[in-house]
């Protein structure tokens, strides 16, 4: 059974919700040590200026369609949800690691 897709309780909600936060968090703390190393720049125009703003809208955004989906009773969608994010910050982040390297 995937985590959070149990009946609703806040609890589980608050665990999926603070597991995007993670994964956001590790995503961010990846990049801002990529600018730290010598010869390396954001690849993306968009994002050198405005790194944390982007990144944490983004993830208001995610942490919003997540609460939504919990909310209308479709929790094994938010479950599913928050796993997709998840996977894709820990795929950013694990690339931002190599390229420090």
């Amino acid at each position: 059974m995937l985590f959070g897709a149990t009946p609703a309780c806040a609890a589980n909600e608050q665990t999926l919700q603070l597991s995007v936060v993670a994964g956001n968090a590790f995503d961010l703390a990846t990049t801002l040590a990529l600018g730290h190393g010598p010869n390396i720049i954001e690849a993306n125009a968009l994002m050198r200026p405005a790194t944390i703003p982007l990144k944490a809208s983004a993830a208001g955004v995610e942490m919003y369609m997540i609460h939504r989906l919990w909310h209308r009773g479709q929790h094994r969608a938010a479950a599913f949800a928050a796993l997709g994010v998840i996977a894709g910050n820990s795929l950013i982040a694990v690339h931002n690691i190599r390229v420090t390297r």
